[in-house]
């Protein structure tokens, strides 16, 4: 989030930094002050690509879409929580093979093979979310999440 004064263009400065953010990747341009201008904001256009974000943290002014906008970076959703980031490789995996077990579960189903084939689909994904939830966790997983902690010697 690059966050700019609306009362006054963009200083070249400014530009600069805006510059570098935008060439690490997507950044989202705010101008506040909002109720006073917003002189910036072709500059802005230009250095970042997009439309930012006018408003105005003395009124409130657009705060609403400013939240929805922060929402929908951090979440890549609606921001109703229903989609939450996995921020760590463990995390993504155990998801991502508890999904694999499902998929290939309810194609079994499907297809009318014996209902135990399914059901252990059902449970190995029930094992993987385990892990993502602590349960049961396996020695190699409380390695590795403790091989990131230095615990007195």
């Amino acid at each position: 989030v690059f966050v700019t004064d609306g009362s006054r263009e963009l200083g070249e400065d400014e530009a600069q930094e805006a510059q570098r953010l935008a060439s690490r990747g997507r950044v989202l341009g705010v101008v506040n002050k909002g109720d006073l201008g917003d002189r910036p904001l072709a500059a802005l256009r230009r250095v970042l690509g997009g439309e930012p974000l006018v408003v105005s943290a003395r009124t409130g002014a657009r705060i609403d879409s400013l939240l929805e906008a922060l929402r929908q970076a951090a979440w890549g959703g609606t921001g109703t929580g229903d989609a939450v980031p996995l921020t760590h490789r463990r995390h993504r995996e155990a998801v991502e093979r508890a999904a694999a077990a499902l998929r290939r579960g309810l194609a079994a189903w499907e297809q009318g093979t014996f209902p135990e084939v399914a059901a252990s689909e059902l449970h190995e994904a029930h094992r993987c979310l385990g892990e993502l939830l602590g349960w049961g966790t396996p020695d190699d997983v409380l390695e590795e999440i403790f091989s990131r902690f230095c615990i007195g010697k």
